[in-house]
């Protein structure tokens, strides 16, 4: 009889899982017989999950505290995904500081109490560049006051804290107020004109599946990674390669065939452009992780997958 590994996680719950990574998240731990739940709002929109929602346990933020919540649910770990970009003009400054700090903490400072072994925080790749908060400064200070909060909470708990720093994700049934959307959205129409940025720019462009595949990853091999005393532990996820924005546009507008015409340089680069980024994955194949889709496959999943 095979004996079973009392170190595996079993049970994990997510916050964000109706966004676009989340939805992606939780079909891959269903398919692999987690025992899943996820935290949500009222007025959260539970579309994305329809095909699992008789198959994961759903909480209410809104009428249940965290500790009901993690005593309901006795999980072994937590995926953070939720959070708020704040880039509307009206958006208050303490609602993304609630969404992005308050909220992981207190879930985080529960955590130890509960006996949740491990805890992944989802990062952005502009986050490790030293630009002043970027164009989005309230997400951005916001993130990185969570991590130095992290290395606090860290030094009363034994819980294993990861930080994710994720690179351009693409794939299907992303937010069609994104970039990616917006682009293949136009091109299928045909309109008659896209403007852009000269599209010099570089970028780390990885399909959404083997982002998932590095939570599962850390999900599966936390045990074997050793602690760092005093703070969490950071993985950059991407490729490894950048290609220039330009050439990615390209091979969209290729595959679709379209007839709209890419006005590149249209657009000036803003202030604070990052030129150049790129995943260092070594720390993540020293796990057995590496991405299993070429750019290609990946643009050709995102434009003819089935939703």
């Amino acid at each position: 009889m095979k004996k079973e590994n009392s170190k595996a996680l079993k049970n994990i719950l997510v916050t964000g899982a109706t966004g676009f990574l989340g939805h992606h998240v939780i079909s891959k731990l269903v398919a692999e017989g987690y025992k899943v739940g996820i935290l949500k709002r009222k007025f959260s929109d539970l579309s994305r999950l329809n095909p699992f929602l008789g198959l994961i346990d759903i909480f209410d933020l809104d009428t249940m505290l965290i500790p009901e919540i993690l005593t309901s649910f006795q999980g072994d770990a937590i995926i953070h995904l939720a959070t708020n970009y704040g880039r509307s003009l009206n958006e208050p400054i303490t609602g993304v500081i609630e969404s992005n700090l308050v909220f992981p903490l207190s879930l985080l400072e529960c955590s130890g109490e509960f006996k949740i072994k491990v805890f992944i925080n989802t990062d952005t790749y502009f986050n490790k560049f030293s630009i002043p908060y970027g164009k989005l400064p309230a997400y951005s200070l916001s993130k990185q006051n969570l991590l130095e909060w992290m290395t606090i909470l860290r030094q009363k708990s034994s819980i294993k804290l990861f930080n994710l720093r994720l690179e351009h994700i693409f794939g299907p049934q992303d937010n069609s107020n994104k970039f990616l959307p917006f682009l293949i959205e136009n091109l299928k129409n045909n309109v008659p004109k896209i403007d852009l940025t000269l599209g010099t720019q570089r970028r780390d462009f990885i399909y959404v599946e083997d982002v998932v595949d590095a939570f599962l990853t850390l999900i599966k091999k936390y045990h074997l990674i050793p602690s760092v005393d005093n703070s969490y532990i950071e993985y950059e996820v991407g490729t490894g390669e950048s290609i220039l924005l330009r050439d990615f546009v390209e091979m969209i507008h290729d595959s679709l065939n379209s007839r709209t015409k890419l006005n590149f340089g249209a657009i000036p680069y803003a202030n604070y452009e990052i030129m150049d980024s790129k995943a260092s994955i070594n720390p993540l194949k020293n796990l057995g992780w590496h991405p299993q889709h070429t750019l290609s496959e990946g643009i050709e999943k995102t434009l003819y997958s089935n939703p």
